[in-house]
């Protein structure tokens, strides 16, 4: 009896390990980027309901097969985590699918053509509507007697690509009132000719006067264009969105495709707030209380701060070169009350704020927040700053000190027509180096995540990566925007998942693919970090997943 005792554990320590429960799926063959702090790759990973269950050797990996489980062959490929947009639009991206795209217009005879052709193709269209024109193209060309010209019997509204900007007929100009002898509105500008005459161009605030005269979109247009903003996302290897202005209509779109099971992609929406209505932060925080969904969150409030420098309207520390400059929308008595309440409800903070006037504002405005609340509450507030074009080298330490997320729209640090046509003339040679300097706010120790706030600009997250990395135009290199700017592929990478999720405080969930997290990843056809990075906007993305679910396959990966 004693020798069988003392061979008894022997005889435990040799038994097998248990073998795992099966997978979902299996991704095995491959480079597996996990963009985990400490740079890990891996050859394989497994997935299980909707989660990673195992990251590393294709032997490994091995152990998670069973009947059930899809095996994908990545024949060399790579896996990275899914993309996060910080900053985007997909419903009004969606709307905007669905009438006149001006974007391609490169002349007004461009224009005008595509605009006669919806209309004539649209006739029962009570308005005809449209969007994208480029402002440098078409700046000082725009008088409504051209659409005048064309359509004399409907209203039109055109919309800049920007968004900052719209240009109208007389139709739509009798409709809302305005004539040459109406004022400006707060924050806006009804640009006039020479002798007083209204152009039928609307700058900022201005555009609301004919645009809250247009119908809204029906709730079916908003659903048919955000599944078209959906599979555009997917295609494009994006997994998550913050939705910087969750208005209602786009709220209850993201809804309704939840609830019928199509989202299939995770959404942070912030709301705007106006100067004038303080109740809206109580509504805010109503509305995140009330939804229950597991993709579509309502975490923060959104504060546009100034308008853009191609129009005039960001807000500047010092002049424009023509000595003018535009007044803050908020003062800051009003950023200080918005932003106690905000923090207050436990709501982040999300600011559109172009002007290193702007960006010195918010920073002094948070500085101030600090001082009134708990120093936890301070320090992981994790306020977004968005676009942040200008910024004053003496606030760009201020960022890491304040905890302020720099959310750059890293596509546009390149030196095209809005930059050369528009922006440098009006800043000066000093101010011309400020622009996107995304690598000194790198190097300040502060985070950068990134958005493309699209549909002003392309979403596609690989073209602004490339644009990150080379500070050129990505279709037609040529000269650099302060090449001193540029940052690599793990930093401008990171931006778009490890430190995209810590902006939508979802780092325990997103951003890396480590056992735990959800299974939100993307095949690429080749290694970002070994690609030719001059080509890495037409990196091919094959196949994205969301939660363990494959919602989009290029055809390449073959289960």
């Amino acid at each position: 009896m004693r020798r069988f005792t003392l061979i008894l554990p022997l005889l435990a320590g040799c038994a097998p390990a248990a073998r795992p429960a099966p997978a979902d799926t299996v991704f095995t063959g491959g480079m597996v980027r996990s963009m985990a702090l400490d740079g890990a790759t891996a050859q394989a990973l497994a997935v299980r309901d909707g989660r990673v269950v195992f990251v590393g050797s294709g032997e490994g990996a091995a152990a998670y097969e069973g009947e059930g489980t899809r095996v994908v062959d990545l024949a060399g490929r790579t896996v990275i985590p899914g993309l996060i947009d910080s900053h985007a639009h997909l419903v009004w991206g969606g709307e905007d699918l669905q009438i006149v795209d001006l974007s391609v217009a490169t002349s007004m005879e461009e224009l005008l053509a595509a605009v006669s052709a919806w209309a004539a193709a649209n006739p029962g269209a009570e308005w005809v509507q449209g969007s994208g024109w480029d402002a440098p193209t078409f700046e000082g060309q725009m008088d409504k007697a051209l659409l005048d010209a064309i359509i004399p019997d409907r209203p039109v509204y055109l919309g800049s690509a920007d968004g900052h900007s719209a240009w109208v007929n007389s139709v739509a100009l009798a409709l809302a009132g305005i004539t040459d002898e109406t004022a400006d509105p707060p924050g806006g500008i009804i640009v006039r000719d020479d002798s007083g005459e209204a152009t039928g161009v609307l700058r900022e605030s201005a555009e609301e006067l004919v645009l809250g005269l247009i119908p809204p979109f029906t709730e079916e247009e908003d659903d048919a264009g955000l599944a078209q903003a959906l599979e555009l996302a997917h295609s494009h290897g994006i997994t998550t969105v913050i939705d910087a202005n969750c208005a209602e209509e786009v709220l209850g779109a993201y809804l309704r495709a939840d609830a019928a099971g199509t989202l299939k992609l995770r959404v942070y929406g912030a709301v705007e707030v106006l100067p004038t209505l303080d109740p809206q932060v109580d509504a805010i925080v109503a509305e995140r209380d009330d939804i229950t969904s597991d993709l579509v969150h309502v975490d923060a409030v959104k504060l546009y701060l100034d308008g853009v420098i191609e129009s005039g309207t960001a807000y500047l520390q010092e002049p424009y070169s023509d000595g003018t400059n535009a007044a803050p929308l908020f003062s800051d008595a009003q950023l200080d009350r918005f932003f106690l309440a905000a923090d207050d409800a436990g709501l982040q903070i999300h600011l559109h704020a172009v002007g290193d006037g702007a960006v010195h504002q918010l920073l002094d405005a948070i500085e101030r927040l600090d001082q009134v609340t708990p120093v936890a509450q301070a320090a992981d507030r994790r306020t977004l700053a968005a676009h942040i074009e200008l910024i004053d080298p003496a606030d760009v330490p201020r960022f890491a000190e304040l905890g302020v997320y720099a959310d750059f729209q890293p596509l546009w640090a390149y030196p095209d027509t809005y930059i050369v046509d528009l922006t440098l003339p009006v800043i000066g040679d000093e101010r011309a180096a400020w622009l996107y300097t995304i690598g000194d706010v790198v190097a300040s120790g502060a985070t950068v995540v990134a958005g493309s706030d699209w549909d002003v600009s392309d979403i596609n997250p690989f073209a602004a990566m490339e644009v990150a990395i080379t500070r050129q135009d990505p279709d037609d290199p040529g000269e650099a925007l302060g090449p001193e700017q540029a940052v690599g592929i793990d930093t401008i990478l990171a931006a778009y998942t490890r430190d995209g999720a810590r902006a939508v405080f979802g780092e325990d969930d997103l951003g890396t693919l480590e056992v735990g997290k959800y299974a939100d990843l993307v095949i690429v056809a080749q290694d970002p970090y070994t690609i030719d990075l001059a080509a890495l906007s037409d990196l091919v993305v094959e196949s994205t997943w969301v939660g363990g679910a494959e919602v989009f396959d290029a055809g390449r990966v073959q289960p």
